[in-house]
This record gives C-alpha cells, structure tokens and sequence, in this order.
C-alpha cells in the first residue's frame, strides 16, 4: 500500500498537557473508573479531581505517555457502500474503505453519513499513540497486587488516548480551515472490519510513531487508535 508521506503531518512527544484539555471528566469519572453511584470513591477514600491530579504528576514524573499522532488530509468518493481515499484535490487511490451490506432499509453503514450530492467529500486520515508505557506500568502494578491503582491508571490510559483523538481532531480542523467535522473509526456496528485498520495506518506510515496490527488486526501499542475525519 503507498504511504502518503509528502502529505503527511507527524507529531511526536506531545506535551501532555495539551491533551488533557480534552479529557472527559464525566466519562473518566463515571464510566472509566465506575464512580457514579459513590460506592468505589468511598471504599478507595478519594476525591476524584486530586486522584486525577495525582495521576498526572506520576505519569509525567515517570514520563509514561509518550503521545505522538500523525494525520494526513484526503478526499472521500461514495460509491454505493465504498468510499475511496484520494489525494486532496484528486489523484492517486491509497485506500478504499467497504462497508457492510444493507440487510434492511433502516440499516446504515458508515458510508451513509458521506453526505454530499455529488459523493465527494473531504476529510483525513489519523492515528494517535500514548507510546508503550501505560503497559509496562500497567503490569508493574499487576505483578505487586495493586490492583486499585491498576484499575485506575487503566482508566486514565484509555481516557487520555480517546482526548488524543479529540486533539488530533482539532489539529485536522485548523490545517484544513473548516469548523466541524465527524469522527469515525473501524471496531463499531457502521463499519466493523477491523482488518481495514491497515488502510489507515499505511498511508499514513504509522509504523514511524510505533504503531502496529498484530495479526488479529488488533493496534499495538494498546493505547492507540486510528479512523478518519470527514469534514462538514
């Protein structure tokens, strides 16, 4: 598959700061770390804003994030339930995208939110990394039974890599100069098929930031994700 280097914007070693003004408290607090009904914060005797705030300054002093991303802006072409990846402005295929089969009339894969009349659209490609290093803390603290700290820092890794993709997606709006834009990514009901993964970590050289599929088509490191933008 052709690599879309020329085209590609690569950041490496973000500062964390930058992204953790996307996290989503409600999200880390209720669902990641299943505080919403107060049980696990009083077992664990701990106010959920200076956990989070501990958890920052040990990540940091152990630099255990170590966030890189690297997008790339393309062209959509709808035909029927493929979409095919163009070079902005026309040009060389890198990828073509298939979605599932409509079974009934009120079904709807990805491709039908690509909107416009004419079947083009513009948007990216991105993928974004928090590095190895949640992994080995992770089972750091596995191996010494705590298990508390493990559930917790497990959370703060998944959260941090979900407001990764929020900042890379704030960075593909100001490149390209739009507004809004709607995020998709492989692994849900509209569009499955993980092992199409590789034709978003391909053109985008992925492999430079780290990232991997194993043969499962599964991303390595854990705390990584990829999928693509369409702008509105």
């Amino acid at each position: 598959m052709e690599k879309a280097k020329s085209l590609t914007t690569v950041l490496k070693d973000i500062p964390l700061s930058e992204v953790l003004v996307y996290i989503d408290r409600r999200t880390l607090f209720n669902a990641r770390w299943n505080l919403k009904d107060g049980v696990l914060a009083k077992t664990f005797n701990f106010d959920p804003e200076e956990k989070l705030k501990e958890i920052v300054r040990i990540v940091e002093e152990k630099k255990i994030p170590h966030l890189s991303l690297s997008f790339s802006v393309f062209r959509f072409i709808k035909k029927n339930n493929r979409v095919e990846v163009e070079k902005d402005g026309g040009g060389k295929t890198f990828s073509v995208f298939c979605f599932p089969e409509k079974i009934s009339p009120e079904d709807r894969d990805v491709s039908y939110f690509f909107r416009k009349k004419e079947n083009v659209e513009r948007g990216a490609l991105f993928a974004v990394t928090a590095g190895g290093g949640f992994n080995k803390e992770l089972r750091s603290l596995l191996d010494r039974k705590r298990y508390g700290d493990y559930f917790l820092l497990n959370g703060f890794a998944c959260e941090i890599t979900e407001a990764a993709a929020k900042f890379v997606n704030k960075k593909i709006q100001m490149s390209a100069g739009v507004l809004k834009s709607r995020r998709y990514g492989f692994g849900y009901p509209g569009c499955p098929d993980i092992s199409q993964h590789n034709k978003i970590l391909g053109p985008l050289n992925a492999h430079a930031l780290g990232i991997r599929l194993t043969e499962s088509f599964q991303i390595v490191p854990e705390f990584s994700t990829c999928g693509f933008i369409v702008f509105d």
